[in-house]
């Protein structure tokens, strides 16, 4: 098994900006960490069969999966026979909220204290840090099940 990289993506993008976040801030923080967004795979024969032929849209999220895909394994980086999508957490956490209670109900998460962000990266644990949530798991049947009729929905207008 290959092994995971020393920080989280945006934490590479973008490092200081993590610590003023994590260390600095009062901001109400939702941490959805790199596991949370390795449960959003989908299958190239799912991207064949539910997203391809979905309208333009669907041809132009296939052709660009495609075109990473291929990118990626001319480097000799093999991603096999799945794809990440993206930031659909987010999407998951935001727009597709329990109308009952304004939650993502269907995805879970631990509060914990803010970790101290170091500047090499790593976390040392601080448990006077203010209360955040970090999701460790997404409702991928919702999210999916909503990507693919949204996409009906537009190929059918």
């Amino acid at each position: 098994m290959p092994e995971a990289e020393k920080y989280e993506y945006n934490q590479r993008i973008d490092p200081l900006s993590v610590q003023v976040v994590f260390n600095d801030s009062d901001l109400e923080l939702w941490q959805v960490p790199r596991s949370s967004y390795r449960e959003l795979l989908i299958s190239f024969a799912e991207l064949i069969t539910k997203i391809k032929p979905k309208g333009a849209i669907g041809q132009f999220l296939y052709d660009n999966i495609v075109r990473i895909y291929n990118w990626r394994n001319d480097l000799s980086r093999s991603i096999g026979e799945t794809y990440i999508l993206g930031d659909q957490p987010l999407v998951t956490l935001t727009a597709l909220q329990a109308s009952f209670h304004p939650t993502p109900s269907s995805s879970t998460y631990v509060t914990r204290p803010a970790p101290i962000v170091n500047d090499n990266g790593s976390y040392d644990e601080n448990p006077t840090g203010r209360s955040i949530r970090v999701y460790t798991h997404t409702d991928v049947r919702l999210t999916f099940q909503d990507l693919f009729e949204k996409l009906d929905v537009f190929a059918n207008t």
